[in-house]
């Protein structure tokens, strides 16, 4: 059994001590203001959520013990109020984070367009792979922002900055960005600028697939 000393002069206690104190193996003599009490541990009671239970440790000298003592009682209604607002708070702090994510993009997709994402990049999930994208999805990919232009499942050699059929990149306004093979389903337009072998390029075309320099460019 657990046991502490407790001097009656000072009225201060020791530290508990696994068993009792002993002297080759019989009771310890000790002084006569030091009494070794029993060390008494009482279990929680179980209440209700209408109430509440409170612990103290009581020196009981004639029983030579020092005991755990439990009080439940009930909560008044201002502590009821408390709790059960304090358990609504709990609740709010645990709405999960990608939730918040979620409706925050949501809201900054619907009021901002083109490069005025931009600001908001940190808000977009990366790209995964075995990920069925829709039409106009937005994720990053090495820092940079892209559109999904058409409605697939991602696979890890569909690598976003080498796919213009499936993906545009959202780049800021006035840069112009480098050119990359289309398909017949993202042509560029008459107008359209890149950039390709150093040079800067203006389509003179509709539907143009061909690479500058070769059909349907000028050098800018």
């Amino acid at each position: 059994m657990k046991t502490i000393f407790y001097n009656t002069l000072t009225e201060e206690l020791g530290k508990a001590r696994a068993t009792p104190y002993t002297v080759d193996g019989q009771p310890g003599i000790l002084p006569d203001n030091i009494i070794e009490l029993e060390v008494i541990e009482a279990e929680r009671p179980v209440i209700s959520e209408l109430e509440t239970a409170a612990m103290e440790w009581v020196i009981d000298l004639p029983m030579n013990q020092y005991r755990q003592e439990w009080t439940v009682r009930n909560l008044t209604d201002e502590e009821i109020t408390h709790r059960r607002n304090l358990e609504a708070d709990m609740l709010d702090d645990t709405i999960p984070t990608s939730l918040i994510r979620k409706i925050l993009q949501k809201k900054v997709e619907a009021e901002n367009t083109g490069d005025e994402l931009l600001q908001y990049i940190e808000l977009f999930s990366a790209y995964r792979v075995d990920n069925a994208y829709k039409v106009d999805d937005l994720f990053t990919h090495n820092g940079q922002l892209y559109k999904v232009i058409q409605a697939h499942t991602s696979q890890f050699d569909w690598r976003p900055d080498e796919l213009p059929a499936l993906y545009t990149q959202i780049l800021p306004a006035g840069q112009i960005g480098e050119w990359v093979q289309p398909l017949s389903t993202n042509p560029y337009q008459i107008g359209d600028k890149v950039t390709h072998n150093g040079f800067t390029w203006e389509s003179t075309a509709a539907n143009n697939v061909w690479e500058p320099g070769v059909f349907g460019w000028v050098k800018i």
